[in-house]
């Protein structure tokens, strides 16, 4: 099991995340955890929707979204229960904050399995007495620990790579069919913009392929008004054989111009990830009101992935701007802004629209999704495929050794948590089909110490019932695989509060 402790551990405190469908006036449905607590600090995480809550017998109390209650109370003996105060709001979660009594030996179950139902140690151990739970997070993300302590300390940034499908990038997220800034509200740059407003500083200040969801006649200035020129010569990679970290590669092969990226943030550096190979061309980085960088070569005697970085002033608004020189085809990978005075986590968006398991599992070349993520890095990763490999019925033993093979790699580096895909539409791929591909990849997740584990499925139950609160883009069988922005932040707000917490 991933992250397992014995049932008689003891914890001091856990937070637990749990979904509220009982319905307004209704009876309220009781929290389902029964651990001997000495408090429980409860916060309304809804999107939109404000819950009500009760003790034992007590009075309903109304609790708004972001509110928060402190509650003495000990779960052994007192029933809490929750309820929706509108039917309107769409999805309704609280937070549970649990402190554990002292001395007790109840194992509390923490972010990372969230939505797990939990029962104190001495009802496991009169079922099952060899069952063992997830530790509490407090316990997990040695490798992201220390490089937020590092961040903290002044000495780098912390590269958070989320890798994934079209549901990652952002496409549909705006419900529309173009693609249009869908990446302003994807869960990378939601994720960000949660670990600002938490006191941890962060960025979505980069990009990472062309997450392959410009549909054909779209400029990619229109999917990302970040990228500010596309002079003729440079094109995204049409072939099928130079796939990377989200997606395919903006490339050049004869004509001397310029492909201009701006970031939201105010960046002095800019790292920029390129393709190498024995008969590549050369760029240079350049930036108006700046000296010119250097003729980059990207010759290698072997396939690959190299960086260079580009340093700039602080305050240039201009973007920086990848020039072709020469001499053969440039293939960009990626670029990272940010500003080298102030350390932050650095979000990457490595959604590639479409892809599969399959497709992120390669390694036929240096440039391959999973040499370039041993490459690149990243200090915490989170994975999350599936649906495509639901949608087009990659078999589970094929799913479940692709993901092996991407954690694996992930894991190298930095800690890994595995997020399953959303909930997909019952007429487009069965329950019992949808569920098949969790337990497989829940089977891998658990032969990994230390991978930690977050089901959506289990969050959000089915596609039936988030739909009916337009949660999910309409028309198509294909535009209904895909969550709306409110999804979006709700999946980025588990992230977020597992990174502010360390």
């Amino acid at each position: 099991m991933a992250k397992q402790i014995p049932v008689s551990a003891t914890v001091e405190t856990t937070t637990q995340a749990v979904s509220v469908t009982a319905a307004p006036d209704s009876a309220g449905v009781a929290v389902p955890l029964v651990v001997a607590s000495s408090g429980v600090t409860l916060t309304n995480t809804s999107i939109a929707c404000a819950l009500q809550y009760k003790v034992n017998s007590g009075t309903w109390v109304k609790l708004g979204r972001d509110d928060g209650a402190e509650l003495i109370i000990n779960l052994q003996v007192d029933t809490l229960y929750l309820r929706r105060a509108t039917l309107d709001g769409g999805l309704a979660t609280a937070s549970l904050s649990i402190a554990s009594k002292p001395g007790s030996t109840d194992v509390l179950v923490g972010a990372a399995v969230l939505g797990a139902v939990v029962k104190d140690a001495a009802y496991i151990a009169s079922n099952n007495a060899t069952v063992n739970i997830a530790a509490p997070i407090t316990q997990s993300f040695p490798k992201l620990r220390a490089a937020l302590a590092a961040m903290r300390a002044g000495q780098g940034n912390v590269r958070a790579a989320l890798l994934g499908d079209s549901t990652t990038a952002g496409v549909w997220a705006l419900g529309i069919d173009n693609g249009t800034n869908c990446r302003a509200v994807s869960a990378p740059a939601v994720l960000a913009a949660l670990l600002n407003s938490s006191g941890t500083p962060a960025n979505s200040d980069s990009f990472w392929g062309d997450q392959n969801f410009q549909p054909s006649g779209l400029a990619p200035q229109a999917y990302d008004p970040r990228i500010k020129a596309f002079g003729s010569g440079w094109s995204v990679y049409s072939g099928t054989t130079l796939f990377s970290l989200g997606g395919r590669a903006f490339t050049n092969s004869g004509t001397v111009s310029a492909f201009g990226f701006l970031p939201n943030g105010m960046c002095d550096t800019f790292d920029v990830y390129y393709y190498t190979n024995p008969a590549l061309g050369t760029f240079k980085c350049t930036r108006t009101g700046d000296a010119d960088g250097p003729n980059v070569s990207t010759v290698s005697a072997a396939s690959g992935i190299a960086k260079t970085t580009f340093i700039g002033a602080l305050g240039n608004a201009n973007p920086i701007n990848i020039n072709y020189v020469g001499s053969g085809s440039v293939y960009i990978a990626g670029i990272v802004g940010y500003n080298s005075n102030e350390k932050c986590v650095q979000v990457f968006n490595m959604g590639w629209g479409s892809s599969t398991s399959v497709d992120w599992a390669k390694s036929a070349n240096g440039w391959a999704p999973i040499n370039a993520l041993k490459f690149v890095a990243p200090h915490f990763t989170e994975l999350c495929l599936g649906t495509n490999d639901e949608y087009l019925a990659t078999t589970p033993a094929v799913y479940s050794a692709s993901m092996a093979s991407i954690i694996d790699a992930a894991a190298i580096s930095g800690d890994v948590m595995v997020t399953t895909n959303f909930p997909i539409k019952n007429a487009t791929v069965s329950l019992a089909t949808q569920r098949s591909y969790v337990v497989a990849l829940k089977a891998v997740v658990d032969a990994r110490p230390g991978v930690v584990w977050n089901d959506m499925h289990q969050r959000l139950r089915t596609w039936e019932d988030q739909n009916p609160f337009g949660y999910y883009a309409t028309g198509s069988v294909t535009n209904e695989l895909h969550p709306l922005a409110a999804l979006h932040r709700e999946r980025a707000k588990a992230t977020a509060q597992i990174i502010a917490s360390l």
